[in-house]
């Protein structure tokens, strides 16, 4: 590989000389480096990769997924250690993976003085329909 890398060079510095000699203007172009950052959303709705340019941030897709809270995306499978901030900055290729909470779940009980009148389980974030 390095020999192919050393030719290339070595190729493209005679292209170069050539050109200046005939009085051509000789202008390089470069691509940025790329990393493509991709999710893994652990039992969420699927994500798709993203690619970022090299010191670019990308701000972080939310998932979904019945009966759970998102707690955020972490560098690790385990979902230990610290969080990734909602804007990131790659500096390679990486996967991020989702960290989800179990939706907590109530017991309401509608009374009407000592009768019960029905008991319902009801998700966090959610409301007890009183019974009519």
């Amino acid at each position: 590989m390095l020999k192919k890398k050393i030719i290339i060079s070595c190729v493209a510095a005679l292209l170069v000389c050539v050109a200046v000699a005939v009085g051509v203007t000789v202008y390089f172009v470069t691509r940025p480096k790329t990393y493509t950052v991709s999710f893994e959303a652990n039992g969420g709705a699927a994500i798709e990769a993203q690619t970022v340019e090299a010191g670019e941030t990308l701000t972080l897709p939310t998932p979904t997924r019945e009966g759970y809270v998102f707690e955020g995306w972490y560098e690790n499978e385990a979902g230990t250690g610290e969080r990734v901030s909602e804007t990131y900055a790659p500096s390679g290729d990486a996967t991020l993976y989702a960290k989800w909470r179990e939706l907590r779940k109530y017991t309401v009980v509608f009374k009407n003085g000592d009768q019960v009148l029905d008991t319902v389980r009801v998700p966090e974030g959610s409301a007890a329909t009183a019974p009519s």
